[in-house]
């Protein structure tokens, strides 16, 4: 990323690169440039999404995207099947209304917990942890 000014506009220019093509975004105070370069950098060295807009979708959101672009093509049925039923038992109801950004390592540990609170079984924690470590690793 690069925040450069832009002597044909008089703006400054923040210009990277996005899964393979060239993107940038003009400001007309270099210090507003400088503040979304951090953040995105910042964004990227946490693992968030980088696009704005693929932030702000829902973890259930990201599960649509990751079924139809992962699940579906690479998994076995009878896999598919237990993955639907631990995502509607216990993911959705617990973490598929909050945005993926804010799907924290706290957030995964409180789930955890939870789970086995409810009395939920090992091999059934461990994939719900299993989905949404998938979900995380296709959203970044």
């Amino acid at each position: 990323m690069s925040v450069n000014p832009d002597p044909g506009s008089g703006k400054w220019v923040v210009r990277w690169r996005e899964g393979g093509r060239h993107r940038s975004r003009s400001f007309t105070l270099k210090r507003d440039a400088e503040r979304f370069e951090r953040e995105e950098r910042r964004a990227r060295e946490l693992g968030l999404l980088f696009d704005p807009v693929e932030r702000s979708k829902s973890v259930a959101q990201v599960v649509e995207l990751w079924w139809a672009g992962h699940a579906v093509p690479r998994l076995a049925p009878s896999t598919r099947t237990a993955y639907v039923a631990v995502w509607d038992r216990h993911l959705r109801p617990n973490v598929g209304s909050m945005r993926i950004q804010a799907l924290t390592p706290a957030v995964v540990d409180d789930l955890r917990a939870g789970l086995e609170q409810r009395g939920v079984g090992a091999p059934t924690t461990a994939k719900a942890l299993a989905i949404l470590s998938g979900v995380c690793r296709f959203a970044v």
